[in-house]
């Protein structure tokens, strides 16, 4: 077993043992699809600790769905890709090469309860082991584990101002930067002062290194301070960073986000069958040609359809389970075909699709298809 892996695998048994046990009861969690951020923030707070750690049943308004995990994974992803859209304004993408999202700088208070429902999510999403696509920035990750942070770590945040700051300190800046020790942060009236009186101050040979430090603090930790203490705040309500000791950013990163890739001869290989299926019968042949057919997009529609989210575990599909821990694999089950136009169906509680006996690959493959396009998000075809 990979360090990772082993590294992984002995966090889950100690969050496991965190979890409220289901044999004491769950809680009831209504949900508006339509208002999943403020319903959240809402329930979320009134919830105490022992609560949050409880198992919850979640019902989104208007939709027929018997919750045994599925709804959860659903709700999860729901509300984590809400509080990351660009249009709600907690995050802004970072600049560099391989994107991820950092807070916006100087965040309002109105703003901060949503910071803290974001750790809330978060934790919760770790506890009960669903992977969410949630590109943060390894900083952000670092700061939830007090891990210390440098220059170097801008890399992840500015590459171009980690690069103009190294030329800086490496080279004379005599005539080549003409700066105060302020920074210009969008939604901001003015320029903001790095300490007093930098507006005051230029920018010089002599005090460059001060300038350095200055800033990099700035885009590190105090841009962004209320806005982490109120997600470590809201991380730490379910999952006490006691829990964590002696995993890395990169570790934590990888337990709440998971990995994206798919493979398709591992989901192969980790799949159980059941009725008449097995691994040469003709529809399920049919099955494995049409998702090699699939785009890499599609594969994790396909997944987040029957598993609920489009990421899978750090095992990859041999760590499927659900959210009570036991092991879920992704199975198929046949059911009978009755016409050219009948869907599969996902039972994402239990990571199991429903295949109809088509007749052709063709048939399966647009059928499948259009399911996994039109009917990622909801139940009504669970």
């Amino acid at each position: 077993m990979e360090a990772h892996t082993y590294k992984h695998v002995k966090l889950r048994e100690t969050l496991q043992k965190w979890k409220v046990p289901w044999q004491q009861g769950s809680v009831a969690f209504p949900i508006s699809r339509e208002a999943v951020v403020q319903d959240s923030l809402s329930l979320l707070q009134s919830l105490p600790p022992e609560q949050l750690r409880a198992e919850f049943k979640v019902d989104f308004e208007g939709e027929s769905v018997s919750d045994a995990g599925g709804a959860v994974k659903e709700w999860l992803s729901c509300a984590n890709s809400a509080l990351l859209a660009a249009d709600f304004g907690l995050y802004r993408p970072t600049a560099t090469d391989n994107v991820s999202y950092r807070f916006r700088a100087c965040l309002s208070g109105t703003y901060l309860p949503y910071a803290r429902l974001h750790g809330l999510i978060l934790a919760k999403a770790l506890l009960e082991g669903v992977p969410l696509d949630c590109p943060l920035t390894l900083v952000l990750f670092k700061q939830v584990l007090g891990s210390s942070l440098d220059i170097e770590d801008l890399k992840l945040l500015d590459g171009k101002l980690y690069t103009s700051l190294k030329y800086m300190h490496e080279n004379n800046i005599t005539e080549v930067f003409f700066e105060s020790f302020t920074v210009t942060e969008e939604g901001a009236s003015s320029p903001i002062e790095l300490c007093p009186g930098g507006r005051e101050m230029s920018l010089t040979e002599e005090n460059k290194d001060e300038y350095i430090n200055q800033r990099t603090e700035w885009e590190l930790m105090k841009s962004s301070t209320a806005a982490v203490q109120a997600l470590l705040e809201g991380f730490e309500t379910i999952v006490p960073c006691a829990l964590l000791q002696g995993v890395t950013a990169e570790e934590l990163e990888l337990a709440i986000c998971g990995t994206p890739t798919i493979d398709l001869n591992e989901w192969k290989s980790s799949t159980e069958y059941r009725g008449e299926f097995h691994d040469s019968h003709e529809v399920v042949r049919w099955f494995w040609m049409a998702l090699r057919e699939f785009s890499q997009g599609e594969l994790a529609l396909l997944l987040k359809f029957v598993t609920g989210t489009s990421r899978l575990p750090v095992e990859g599909f041999k760590g499927l389970r659900t959210l009570r821990g036991e092991s879920a694999k992704f199975t198929l089950e046949p059911v009978i075909y009755t016409d050219i136009r009948q869907l599969p169906q996902a039972h994402t509680c239990f990571n199991r699709l429903d295949l109809p006996l088509y007749r052709s690959k063709d048939v399966l493959k647009d059928n499948l298809l259009y399911a996994v396009v039109h009917y990622s998000v909801g139940f009504g075809l669970d």
